[in-house]
């Protein structure tokens, strides 16, 4: 959420993606969930490295950086919980699937000397892959089920250390 907050701040927008979709089945299994959310950090982490890229202004960059670094903890997080999973939820989980299709071994948890760029060069490439989660017609062709949408509700986060907020593009 503070992610949203911030991209708000800088375009002085809300954001255009207001509704979200899911496989089916999304929480019904926690590998299936496990391997989602694995697959949404790549392509976020993947999308940020492009942003510090491409994006035109430094404090785009280096905000784009940062992020980055959120979403690489959010994929390490879901690797450290996978083998805690209890069995009766199909557990423990020792191997979780991303975005490129590869069954990987979730020890180490964090197993990337270098962070993923998929390939991708361009922005349009990091917008096609999550896409399916936001557009209705993009969900209904990846197969999601477009019947039972979650619509986002803004708020305001609490971290639970102000060392962790944004303080300035500056520093």
């Amino acid at each position: 959420m503070s992610h949203y907050l911030l991209e708000q701040s800088v375009t002085g927008k809300p954001s255009p993606f207001t509704t979200f979709y899911y496989p089916p089945n999304m929480f019904e299994s926690a590998q299936r969930t496990l391997n989602v959310l694995v697959t949404l950090e790549d392509a976020f982490i993947a999308a940020y490295l492009i942003g510090v890229r491409q994006f035109s202004h430094d404090n785009l960059r280096v905000t784009a950086a940062r992020i980055m670094g959120i979403e690489s903890d959010h994929r390490t997080l879901a690797r450290v919980v996978a083998p805690g999973v209890a069995a009766q939820d199909g557990g423990p989980i020792e191997e979780i699937t991303g975005i490129q299709g590869v069954a990987e071994s979730v020890d180490p948890p964090n197993n990337n000397g270098y962070e993923r760029t998929l390939g991708w060069t361009k922005i349009d490439q990091a917008i096609a892959a999550p896409l399916p989660f936001a557009d209705k017609t993009a969900a209904g062709r990846a197969g999601f089920d477009i019947a039972r949408p979650y619509t986002f509700q803004p708020f305001t986060p609490t971290l639970p250390n102000p060392l962790g907020e944004f303080h300035s593009f500056t520093g």
